[in-house]
């Protein structure tokens, strides 16, 4: 498991997105789980995302 973030300073431009699109490309497995706690920031990014 690793944890990654994103400076607030650059929350909101799509740095998140690009970061996660990036480790995921070319996996081989069908799908990943993104984890984060119901208060986290992440939690709300996650659930846009779908």
């Amino acid at each position: 498991m690793i944890e990654l973030g994103v400076h607030t300073d650059f929350r909101g431009r799509g740095f998140s997105r690009r970061l996660v699109d990036t480790l995921l490309a070319d996996r081989p497995e069908p799908f990943a789980s993104l984890i984060s706690g119901p208060g986290a920031q992440a939690h709300a990014m996650y659930e846009r995302w779908g």
